[in-house]
């Protein structure tokens, strides 16, 4: 039953049974009899499972731990410690937990045993060559999950430790009893999950579990000293979310894993092994990734090898923003031996991500298989595992980015109401003056590749002298080093390239013409010869690199700086960008919010004008693609900038403002009366009698769209800076 169908029927019984408390209890008994109450039969599917009182003690915190998160973000208020067992349950699928309690408890017992016939019984023990490892009897295998929760991989851990008992034949009877006695632990922060993780294992077993313990896994050490395996599915919690004190207590215990609970645990489950132990740890796949956790993953590197890794990517848990949520499991070994292989099952971009992983298990798809040593070896240590070999020789052979052209970010105002405008309320259409106040400022924004003409102006008078005096009295512990807000100035004015990367995860790069400034969001680079480099950053291998190099939605600039770039570049490929750039040139040519507006996209031939551009820089982008895979020696792939499409309401909306700026003088013609009337002389002379015809129809009459909704139209357009006032267009 999928957790979304558990969570409404446990919303619907709530009342009836007379709340959490009541419904855990009866639940409970119903377990214990195997006789499902009247009241709880829409529960009976739920209830035959093994790990029930955890999937019903999720849905019924779940509307809080929503609450939680959302008053998180709407309020910007902090988790405190209290409220951590609550948005931290994320009840983890049973095969889940399979996959990673075979591939630590039962790797342990192939290596120790070989013959065992447990390898043909546990389906999620990943291929391998299992070298030796010292023998120990069953009884001696301790295992322990440091955040238990409500026991969800001690109860599959139960059914593989009785194969292992049975399979060892030394004990026969009162195997369930050594089990809770001499294998297993658990520890939570949550006395309610603990209680109920008692009451599973009493149903599941019929015996008292002694070794679970309410305590803070990460500061207190866990009764019983090393373990052998260590699973869990921890806490996802971001620094940013925590308040300070508990972000306080990480940087003093875990220094370079303190930015998210989760790293947190898996230093701590290592802390826990013996020598020849595992970790099994369902974790957020950031720390694999990302520049914040780079120091970490040396760490890692130094006290354990990589074994077997499930890399989910979004989508395992059917909650939260499945963009945000994205998952791993993964095995770490505590020996270090560079020449060992790692194991990855790549699951980002299966549905059906459960089906997938059994299918590379048996037939070794989705299966990557790389050394220590070759996983250390990329940039910062990125688990980059699935590069083709021409990408990793890209990143062992050229420069990074960092060296070439280094990301800079430039200035911020600290208060753009009072020093930011649109280039229409400071200039004249057609502008070419000297702009020795209002500076063009080219703002981070929109996906737009190869050229976007920046709307924005910026004051700039006397040097910036009034922005630099705003700085140092808004932030007076800078001691008057305005240059720390105002970032780069001695770059103000070159020509470059300038990047957005918006959270979707869409890399896009632009001409920076000279005599801009660029601000924080819109950071900029300056190569010696930006248009071959504008060719690589836009291209599809770029990219599938950026993507490999952070895969996560949290794209940094330091990424950016890891980028590979080749030391040579061919003359065409110069070329190639050179006409993208006119293409896009072409459209700013049509859009009235650009500086570079002529007059919008001819009425009668405006489809088949878009289809062509279309068409065209397709064509350039593709070529692009091509000479730029060619020099990483890699294949290329589409890479293509959406076109906007033809609405023609919109159209004939831009054409109608086109001739109320002619008619007003904002097109250097003279003003006239009888506004409805000027503007259909004005589109005659410009699109034609049968035009300015299928104009109105498209508009339902000039006359009432004039009336009625031209000028909140304008308004939107102009972003709330509008160009014409309300009396302009009476």
């Amino acid at each position: 039953m999928l957790r979304r169908q558990v969570n409404r029927i446990i919303a619907e019984l709530l009342p009836e049974v007379g709340g959490a408390e009541n419904l855990l209890r009866q639940a409970a008994d119903a377990m214990r009899s195997h006789q499902v109450p009247t009241n709880l039969c829409p529960l009976k599917e739920v209830l035959e499972q093994d790990d029930a009182l955890g999937q019903i003690y999720q849905a019924v915190n779940a509307p809080k731990l929503l609450a939680a998160y959302r008053s998180t973000a709407e309020l910007r208020r902090k988790f405190t410690a209290a409220e951590i067992p609550l948005v931290t349950q994320l009840f983890t699928p049973k095969w889940v937990v399979e996959f990673l309690l075979q591939n630590t408890l039962g790797r342990l017992w192939i290596q120790m045993y070989p013959d065992s016939k447990l390898r043909e019984i546990w389906k999620w023990l990943a291929p391998d060559d299992f070298p030796a490892a010292p023998v120990k009897s069953a009884r001696e295998i301790r295992i322990c999950d440091p955040a238990c929760g409500t026991m969800n991989f001690g109860l599959v851990a139960i059914d593989m430790l009785r194969d292992i008992y049975r399979d060892e034949a030394a004990q026969t009877s009162g195997i369930d009893a050594t089990i809770l006695h001499e294998n297993l632990f658990g520890i939570d922060i949550d006395p309610v999950a603990i209680g109920l993780a008692r009451q599973s294992l009493e149903i599941k077993t019929g015996c008292v579990a002694p070794n679970l313990h309410v305590a803070d896994s990460l500061h207190e050490m866990p009764a019983g000293g090393g373990f052998d395996v260590v699973v869990t599915n921890p806490p996802y919690l971001s620094a940013r979310n925590l308040d300070s004190a508990i972000v306080g207590r990480l940087k003093k215990s875990y220094p370079s894993a303190w930015r998210d609970a989760c790293a947190c645990f898996i230093s701590r489950a290592l802390q826990m092994l013996r020598p020849g132990g595992r970790a099994g740890i369902l974790s957020m796949q950031s720390f694999m990734f990302t520049g914040a956790f780079e120091r970490f993953r040396k760490e890692l590197s130094d006290s354990a090898n990589v074994e077997t890794v499930a890399h989910f990517g979004s989508g395992l848990f059917d909650i939260g923003n499945p963009g945000t949520l994205q998952t791993a499991a993964v095995v770490f070994h505590t020996e270090t031996s560079p020449a060992r292989k790692a194991i990855f099952f790549r699951l980002v971009d299966s549905n059906d991500k459960c089906a997938a992983l059994r299918e590379g298990i048996g037939k070794g798809v989705q299966r990557l298989d790389l050394t220590q040593s070759e996983l250390n070896s990329f940039p910062r240590r990125a688990w980059m595992y699935w590069l083709c070999p021409a990408a990793r020789r890209a990143f062992a052979e050229f420069p990074a980015l960092g060296r070439i052209a280094p990301p800079r970010q430039g200035l911020a105002t600290t208060d753009n109401r009072r020093f930011v405008r649109y280039w229409w309320e400071v200039e004249s259409p057609g502008f070419t003056g000297p702009r020795e106040r209002w500076m063009i400022y080219a703002k981070g924004g929109r996906f737009r590749r190869w050229y976007e003409a920046a709307r924005h102006r910026v004051d700039w008078a006397d040097d910036g002298r009034e922005i630099k005096q705003a700085i140092v009295q808004r932030y007076p512990y800078l001691n008057g080093r305005w240059e720390w807000v105002a970032k780069n100035s001695a770059w103000y004015g070159k020509s470059g390239i300038t990047y957005s990367y918006l959270t979707s995860g869409t890399f896009s790069a632009r001409m920076l013409e000279a005599g801009a400034i660029f601000d924080v969001a819109g950071s900029s680079l300056f190569p010696d010869d930006p248009i071959p480099l504008l060719g690589i950053l836009n291209s599809s291998v770029a990219r599938r690199l950026l993507s490999a190099i952070n895969p996560t939605v949290n794209f940094q600039v330091g990424d950016l700086r890891q980028l590979p770039i080749p030391q040579r570049f061919p003359s065409e490929l110069a070329e190639e960008v050179n006409r993208a750039i006119a293409v896009m040139r072409q459209l700013e040519s049509f859009d009235e919010t650009s500086p570079e507006f002529h007059q919008p996209a001819p009425w009668d031939r405006c489809a088949g004008i878009l289809r062509d551009l279309q068409s065209d820089l397709t064509a350039i982008e593709s070529r692009i693609n091509q000479i730029v895979a060619e020099l990483y020696g890699m294949s290329d792939g589409e890479c293509v900038d959406p076109m906007p499409t033809v609405d023609p309401t919109e159209l004939a909306r831009r054409w109608a403002s086109f001739a109320m700026g002619v008619r007003n003088g904002r097109w250097n013609s003279a003003e006239r009366d009888n506004l409805p009337e000027n503007l259909r002389e004005l589109l005659e002379f410009h699109v034609g009698i049968k035009a300015v015809d299928e104009i109105e129809a498209a508009l339902g009459g000039l006359d009432r769209f004039l009336a009625r909704e031209f000028f909140k139209w304008h308004k939107r357009l102009y972003h709330n800076r509008p160009v014409f006032t309300e009396e302009n267009v009476k």
